[in-house]
């Protein structure tokens, strides 16, 4: 039997939920279901004026649980539409970057500038 404090639970968050305009307003309706969410995926429109959403929504909402989705076409629409198959799709959504500090270096940049 799993404990409930094992389970995950994930929220995929693609730019259809807000449309027409209304920004990030959609938020103070659904905060009590994404505030159930330990991990938030952001899959916005893959142009300036979402991925600049995107940020603004993950600051919003807190960027520690939240990871960025960048698919192959403008979005989930259109990567269907070309043809790519749910599996490929699920790749991109796990393959999905958290919003890192831009200073945050990783093990290997320190050990590359020791060689």
């Amino acid at each position: 039997m799993h404990e409930l404090s094992s389970v995950r639970v994930k929220c995929v968050i693609g730019s259809l939920w807000w449309g027409c305009g209304a920004k990030q307003q959609w938020i103070e309706y659904e905060f009590h279901n994404l505030d159930r969410s330990t991990e938030i995926w952001l899959s916005m429109d893959n142009d300036e004026v979402g991925q600049q959403a995107a940020l603004e929504i993950a600051r919003r909402l807190g960027e520690y649980q939240c990871r960025l989705v960048k698919l192959p076409h403008k979005d989930i629409n259109e990567c269907l539409q070309a043809g790519m198959t749910q599996q490929e799709i699920v790749h991109y959504l796990e393959t999905a970057a958290y919003f890192d500090p831009e200073e945050l270096c990783t093990a290997r940049d320190f050990y590359q500038s020791t060689l």
